[in-house]
């Protein structure tokens, strides 16, 4: 009798249960799962256990695992998602799984700030990931030096490209971009011509911004997104000359004040006397908070890195949605 003859294995419905419970499943799940992280791991591993576990595994992988940090990796995705002779169209294995890229973590870019730094290719393969993902991404975070290139200085048009990119994501929620505003503005004159393009994600519930102005044309902005529920400014300006609770109270003087919660993150030291700080209560509509990021006890770090840093891990690590003590 064979050795494995009696050798008993578990049905393959149990063991589809069993990968089920590799993934996070709390409210705080990640947004990506970093490549070292022993769960990326795992799901790369079961990838290439069996035929019949393959197509489990590779769903997972995709809705899990979307951490691009290298233009390399982007241009790998990109390459498993499109097909051949025509980037813009999706391959035929690529049709299962893009549903399932619901977030994702991107950092296709050097991180400095030079005009060379948003190149030309890369910033194609960035259109093309999101015009496939797009329609089905609900969690977004982006690490990308989007300041280092004004448009007076953009002969190849990387940020019409870019701007086209982050125009249409229909579902999107929520949204994180660590070292901006999202600075896509393509007008040599008249910049605010152009609305803020996150003002376009109808569906956006959490917004994080880095070092914006915060005045009456992002307020209107943002009035403009239906179902924004929590902002987050990052070492603000303008907060001494604008009255954010004040301004959105009057941007709804002819309808119901709807429901929104500021919250104004910097190192305590840094922290402003915003206008209007006075009249602020814990029982307002609009809420406006501020918090402190932690510091270590030298205190000899670079406050904005710190700041960048904090919000950055919040998101990335899922905590933003539920917890911002």
């Amino acid at each position: 009798m064979p050795a494995n003859q009696d050798r008993k294995s578990l049905p393959l419905e149990i063991i589809l249960n069993v990968i089920d419970f590799v993934t996070p499943t709390s409210n705080t799940s990640p947004i990506a799962l970093v490549p070292g992280h022993p769960t990326t791991k795992t799901i790369l591993s079961l990838t290439l256990t069996s035929r019949a576990i393959h197509p489990v595994a590779r769903r997972l992988l995709y809705a899990n695992c979307m951490y691009i940090h290298t233009s390399k990796r982007l241009s790998l995705l990109v390459r498993t998602l499109t097909k051949p002779h025509d980037l813009y169209q999706p391959s035929e294995s690529a049709k299962d799984i893009l549903p399932c890229i619901t977030s994702l973590y991107l950092r296709p870019f050097p991180l400095k700030y030079d005009p060379s730094s948003l190149d030309f290719p890369t910033s194609l393969k960035v259109e093309q990931l999101l015009k496939h993902a797009g329609p089905y991404l609900r969690r977004l975070l982006i690490d990308m030096p989007l300041r280092s290139l004004y448009p007076e200085d953009d002969a190849l048009g990387v940020k019409r490209i870019l701007r086209s990119a982050f125009t249409n994501l229909p579902v999107l929620e929520e949204f994180c971009t660590v070292r901006d505003e999202l600075f896509l503005s393509t007008k040599i004159m008249h910049p605010s011509d152009e609305p803020h393009v996150w003002s376009l994600w109808s569906k956006l519930r959490t917004l994080a911004l880095y070092n914006p102005a915060v005045d009456d044309e992002l307020l209107q902005d943002l009035k403009n997104v239906p179902n924004i529920e929590t902002v987050v400014f990052t070492r603000s300006d303008c907060l001494e000359e604008t009255d954010i609770k004040q301004k959105w109270e009057r941007l709804h003087r002819n309808e119901e004040v709807r429901p929104v919660e500021f919250l104004l993150v910097n190192v305590e030291a840094e922290h402003r006397i915003p206008l209007g700080k006075d009249r602020w209560k814990e029982d307002d509509t609009v809420k406006i908070r501020e918090l402190n990021v932690p510091i270590s006890y030298y205190g000899d770090e670079d406050e904005i890195v710190l700041c960048q840093q904090w919000v950055k891990r919040k998101f990335l690590s899922g905590e933003a949605a539920v917890n911002w003590t």
